[in-house]
C-alpha cells in the first residue's frame, strides 16, 4: 500500500501488516487528475498547475492539521500501468476505507448544506463503499469548510440515497450531535444516546443481497465494469477485473455473491421496462438467472425485499446454493400454481426471503420444469417479480401442496443452444444409412446439419430428416424424451398432422411448407410430437406397390457412452420389401408429389 506524505507530498510504500495511521479521500473524478506518475516525477512540478492539484493540497493540509502524516489517495496511490497492482487495489479498496483514521469526502460541487442533495458525490458507484466503510466519515465543502459529519449528515443522506440509517450511524440514534458526542463506555454503550456499540459487519449482517443492491441502483460508473467492482467489498467477495468484459462483470460478481453467501434474494429482480436493452440487445451479457445492473433490484416505490426473520425452531432449512456450468442449485419450498392439465409442468418456487412492505408476503420464480428425469426447470416471465401474498391478494394456489424440493434452475445464457426446452438432450447422429438398389437421397433435414460431412445434428425435442427419391418422399421422425421414440411418414401424412394447416388459407403441402413449419413454431413441435408417436413404427413401406416400393426401416437407440460423452445414433435402411411385409405397405396412389411451385410431378 502506498501512502502520500502530507508534508513532503512524496509517495511511501508499507508493505505487510504495519501501517501508519493514515487519513483518505473521496472525492469524484474530474479533468487534470493528479496521477501516479506525476508524484513519482517529483522534480518536475508542471503537474502542480493542474486543477486538481488544489483537491490534493487541500486534503494533505487538513490531514496534517489534524495531525495525520499520511494521506491515501486513489488518483495518484496506485499505479494504473500495472494490472497486478490495479486488482489487488480494486480488491483491497473498500478494507483501505475500513482502516482509515478519518475519511474526507470533498464535495467540490457544494457550497452549502442546501445544495448537498444535489451533489455528484451522491450518484457515482464508488463513493458508495467510501461513506459505508469508514469508521469516520467528514464532509467538507468546495472551501474545505466542514458541513458536518456523517452522524449529523446520516438524514439527509439516507433520504437521498435509500441506505438504512443503521449504517450511516452505526446504529446509534440520531440526536443532533456529532460523531464525537457518541462516545463508547467500558461496558460497550454509547454515553450519548444509550444504544450498545455494534460493529459495521454485525449491521450489514441485517440487509440481505437484494437490499444491499438498491443502494446502487441509482449510480453511475465511467467504466461499465465498475458497477461491479465498485461493490466487491460491500459484500465481501473477492474478484479479478477484467475491463472490457462489459455487463458481464455485474453477472459474475453475483455469481460470486452466490459462492460466497447462501442468499436467495439475489435471485429477487426484474428488468425495468425502460431499460430491456441493457439485457436483450445482443452485445451485453445476457442472463436468466442474474440480472444485468442494480437498477433491476429497484421493484417499485412500495416493494423491496428483506431478510426472513424467524423464531429458530421454525427458520427454513436450507441447504447452500450452489452454481455449476450454465445452472444453478438451490432448495426452495416448490408449488404448483394451477390444477389446469396445460400447466401442470408450471411451479412456483417460494424464495427464503421476504417483501419489507408486508412480511408476510414471500417473492417467488415462476419455472416450467424441463423434460428429464432430473428436477431441471426454466425460468419464466423474468420481466417480472412474482409474490406469494395471504389469501385473497392473488390467484390462488394450494400452499398446502408446497414441498421442500433441491433444484436446478438452467441460465439460458450458458445453454449450448438458445432454447431452453433443449436442456438434457443428446446430439443426433446418423450412424448408418444403407439403401439397396434406391435412389434415396437427404433432402432436408430439422434442425438443421452442424456438420454435413458426420451427418450431425444439434440437441431438439425433435428431430425429421427428409428422404426423397425420383418417385416419393418419406419423412423419418424422432425423439429422445421422454424416450426414444421414432415414427416414419409420408409427406402427405406430416401435412395432415400439422396444426399450422389451415383450409382457407391454403397453405401447400410442399416439404418447404412442411420444414419452415418446424422451424418457427416451438407450439408445432409440442402438438405434432404428441400426435404422431403414439403411433411411433421403426418399420413401414413406402409408395405403391412393384417395383418403387421400399422399405424404410429406422432404429434410434443412445450410443455406448464413452469418456462421458453420449450420442443419439440413428441408423436407416431402405430395401426392396419381400412379398409377405405388404401388410405394412403406405398407398401413394391418392398422394401425388408436390413441388415447390405447388404443382404435380
Amino acid at each position: 500500500m502506498r501512502l502520500l506524505n502530507t508534508t513532503s507530498y512524496r509517495l511511501e510504500s508499507f508493505d505487510g501488516e504495519f501501517k501508519p495511521k493514515y487519513a483518505i479521500l473521496s472525492h469524484t473524478w474530474g479533468n487534470q487528475e493528479v496521477l501516479f506518475e506525476d508524484i513519482e516525477n517529483y522534480e518536475n512540478l508542471d503537474w502542480r498547475r493542474k486543477s486538481a492539484w488544489a483537491k490534493v493540497e487541500g486534503s494533505c493540509r487538513q490531514a496534517s492539521l489534524d495531525g495525520y502524516d499520511y494521506i491515501w489517495i486513489d488518483t495518484c496511490c496506485i499505479n494504473k500501468s500495472s494490472s497486478t497492482e490495479l486488482s489487488e487495489a480494486i480488491n483491497s479498496m473498500y478494507q483501505w476505507y475500513r482502516s482509515s483514521a478519518v475519511c474526507y469526502a470533498f464535495l467540490e460541487d457544494v457550497q452549502d448544506l442546501p445544495d448537498l442533495s444535489a451533489s455528484r458525490w451522491l450518484t457515482r458507484g464508488w463513493t458508495l463503499q467510501e461513506l459505508i466503510a469508514p469508521e469516520t466519515v467528514l464532509f467538507y465543502n468546495k472551501d474545505w469548510r466542514l458541513l458536518g459529519d456523517r452522524f449529523e449528515l446520516a438524514p439527509q443522506i439516507s433520504h437521498q440515497t435509500k441506505i438504512g440509517m443503521d449504517v450511516l450511524t452505526r446504529g446509534h440514534i440520531v440526536d443532533g450531535k456529532s460523531q464525537r458526542a457518541h462516545i463508547i463506555g467500558r461496558l460497550g454503550y454509547c454515553s450519548s444516546c444509550g444504544v450498545f456499540d455494534r460493529s459495521l459487519e454485525s449491521i450489514l449482517g441485517r440487509f440481505c443481497a437484494a437490499q444491499k443492491m438498491t443502494w446502487a441502483s441509482h449510480r453511475e460508473t465511467t467504466r461499465e465494469e465498475d458497477v461491479a467492482y465498485c461493490l466487491l467489498g460491500l459484500f465481501q467477495v473477492n474478484m479479478t477485473p477484467i475491463y472490457g468484459e462489459g455487463s458481464h462483470a455485474f453477472w459474475r460478481l453475483q455469481e460470486e455473491i452466490t459462492k460466497r453467501w447462501n442468499d436467495q434474494s439475489i435471485l429477487v429482480w426484474h428488468i425495468p421496462p425502460n431499460d430491456a436493452s441493457l439485457f436483450f440487445d445482443g452485445s451485453s451479457y445476457a442472463s436468466s438467472l442474474f440480472a444485468g445492473h442494480p437498477n433491476s433490484f429497484q421493484l417499485s416505490l412500495s416493494h423491496y425485499v428483506q431478510q426472513r426473520w424467524a423464531p429458530q425452531s421454525y427458520v427454513q432449512k436450507t441447504t447452500r446454493m450452489e452454481m455449476a456450468p450454465g445452472k444453478l442449485a438451490l432448495t426452495a419450498l416448490l408449488c404448483p400454481i394451477s390444477t389446469v392439465p396445460s400447466h401442470e409442468d408450471k411451479r412456483i418456487a417460494i424464495l427464503d426471503c421476504v417483501m419489507g412492505d408486508d412480511l408476510k408476503s414471500r417473492p417467488a420464480l415462476l419455472l416450467k420444469r424441463l423434460p428429464g428425469p432430473e428436477e431441471v426447470y426454466h425460468l419464466l416471465m423474468r420481466h417480472v417479480c412474482c409474490i406469494v401474498e395471504p389469501p385473497g391478494l392473488m390467484r390462488p394456489i394450494d400452499i398446502r401442496q408446497a414441498k421442500m424440493e433441491r433444484i436446478s434452475i438452467v441460465d439460458d445464457a450458458h445453454n449450448a443452444s438458445s432454447d431452453p426446452y433443449h436442456y438434457g438432450l443428446l446430439h443426433s447422429q446418423i450412424t448408418k444409412f444403407n439403401q439397396r438398389d434406391s435412389q434415396y437421397g437427404i433432402r432436408d433435414t430439422f434442425p438443421r446439419w452442424i456438420d454435413n460431412d458426420s451427418h450431425t445434428l444439434p440437441p431438439s425435442p425433435l428431430y425429421a430428416v427428409v428422404f426423397e427419391d425420383m418417385s416419393s418422399i418419406s419423412f423419418v421422425l424422432w425423439r429422445q424424451i421422454p424416450e426414444y421414440r421414432c415414427s416414419i411418414m409420408s409427406l402427405r401424412e406430416v401435412y395432415n398432422e400439422a396444426p399450422f394447416r389451415i383450409d382457407y388459407l391454403k397453405v401447400e403441402c410442399t416439404v418447404a411448407t412442411v420444414m419452415r413449419g418446424l422451424r418457427c413454431s416451438s407450439k408445432f413441435l409440442t402438438a405434432f410430437g404428441a400426435s404422431i408417436f403414439p403411433r411411433s413404427r421403426t418399420s413401414r413401406l413406402l409408395g405403391a406397390p412393384g417395383p418403387t416400393q421400399r422399405l424404410v426401416s429406422v432404429n434410434v437407440t443412445e450410443g455406448v457412452p464413452f469418456l462421458d460423452a453420449r450420442v443419439c445414433e440413428v441408423e436407416v435402411d431402405i430395401s426392396i420389401p419381400d412379398d409377405n411385409e405388404g401388410e405394412w405397405s403406405l398407398a401413394l396412389e391418392d398422394d401425388p408429389i408436390i413441388s415447390e411451385a405447388g404443382g404435380q410431378r
